[in-house]
């Protein structure tokens, strides 16, 4: 898994991308979470020379799966799939690279965990909103007083989302994109 800042979001990858694993058979598969080198925003994510350190690092994983924000933006779907495909011609035959965006950001995938009482919108708004996790996830991990945690929040609000994860698969359909890569990867 290769996050955009494996510092926060990793708290809610980890759990939510365990459960997806879990929701199609594949428990005994291992999730290793890139942080050396450690991940430090999508315009070095994205670049190749940080690929081939994640190469070096983790050379023998199956799956190089990127996990960024879209952040309201169709060009970060773009520049991923420009990665994918110059970082997929770096890896051996049996290897694979895949990415999805969270759309518009990670933080959402927890906030789909999260009891609709919580946040005060319609979810099309909150999936919509450009900044999601300044709008809404800050104030919910605020109202469930775990703001002050790990990740500001995010280790809570994220095992609720991998607790919950049939309704978080329904809520933010890219990971259902994401079974269908892990399942395509496990051959």
């Amino acid at each position: 898994m290769i996050p955009e800042d494996d510092r926060l979001d990793t708290y809610v990858l980890t759990p939510v991308l365990k459960a997806a694993l879990t929701h199609i058979g594949k428990t005994q598969a291992t999730l290793r979470m890139v942080s050396n080198p450690h991940p430090r925003g999508i315009d070095i994510v994205l670049t190749m020379d940080f690929f081939d350190q994640v190469m070096r690092r983790y050379g023998t994983a199956d799956l190089f799966l990127y996990c960024i924000d879209r952040d309201g933006s169709a060009r970060n779907d773009a520049r991923l799939r420009s990665t994918v495909l110059s970082a997929s011609e770096r890896v051996r035959a049996r290897q694979r690279v895949d990415g999805r965006t969270a759309h518009q950001e990670v933080e959402v995938w927890g906030l789909a965990g999260c009891d609709r009482e919580l946040l005060a919108d319609p979810w099309a708004s909150i999936r919509a909103h450009r900044d999601p996790k300044e709008a809404y996830f800050d104030g919910v991990a605020e109202a469930l007083g775990v703001h002050r945690g790990p990740g500001r929040g995010r280790e809570h609000i994220g095992r609720l989302a991998g607790a919950s994860y049939g309704r978080v698969r329904q809520l933010c359909p890219e990971l259902q994109e994401i079974e269908t890569i892990f399942l395509d990867a496990a051959g």
